[in-house]
């Protein structure tokens, strides 16, 4: 993260800002936990399932970093969607808000697959307590990723049947965490010092600000306006 961006605004939830650094601290907190509490390396899947929340890209922020595949799944699936891709998929964790952990609560115990809750206290781990706890830790980055390797999979709606997931491979982190040149690595610039989008997460569109790097421009910023979608 360039020097003349770590402060500037990434998130803005309702009330709630987050700094790149701040965003940045927190990923790096949540990759080392997934790294050193439950093994989680590259190729590993982990869940993603909740509402419009900051934590949605903090998440994917740390799991890709670490060379783990991130599954986002649909926050409107109800438990038997939701059971079903997360056995389809074969997470090992999943990150979720409380109304999703009520609706995979049995799922999860069934599957064996470690749930940590987003502003919750039914379950026992939980993502706020992890980043106090592992807030100085520095990023488990993957360095040893191919550019062909999965960095997501997305499900699709399910219309005809259950969702079938779709494997994304993200050749620009892939690159960017192995080659410090930058390789075949594709960087948006902005035009302007500030670009503003909003944009619903209902799905998995979440991980649209971690795919846009601003930083190139002096003193740009990218506002990832969470509130009210």
């Amino acid at each position: 993260i360039h020097t003349h961006t770590v402060k500037n605004d990434f998130i803005v939830y309702e009330q709630e800002r987050y700094s790149y650094r701040e965003v940045w601290s927190r990923a790096s907190a949540i990759g080392s936990y997934l790294t050193h509490s439950f093994d989680v390396r590259r190729g590993d899947r982990v869940a993603i399932c909740m509402r419009n929340y900051p934590e949605w890209p903090i998440a994917f922020i740390a799991i890709t970093a670490i060379g783990a595949v991130a599954v986002p799944m649909n926050s409107l699936w109800k438990s038997k969607e939701l059971k079903y891709g997360l056995k389809d998929s074969g997470a090992k964790v999943v990150i979720c808000d409380e109304q999703r952990y009520g609706y995979m609560s049995s799922s999860i115990k069934e599957l064996g697959i470690v749930a940590i809750g987003v502003r919750t206290s039914v379950t026992p781990l939980n993502f706020e307590r992890i980043v106090i706890d592992y807030r100085n830790t520095r990023m488990p980055l993957c360095h040893d990723l191919r550019t062909d390797d999965v960095g997501a999979i997305f499900y699709t709606s399910g219309t005809t049947g259950f969702p079938k997931g779709k494997y994304m491979i993200c050749c620009a982190r892939n690159t960017r965490f192995t080659n410090r040149t930058h390789t075949h690595t594709h960087t948006y610039r902005c035009r302007t010092n500030t670009s503003r989008y909003q944009q619903s997460i209902v799905h998995c569109t979440g991980c649209g600000p971690y795919s846009i790097d601003c930083s190139t421009t002096r003193n740009a910023a990218t506002v990832y306006d969470m509130s009210g979608t």
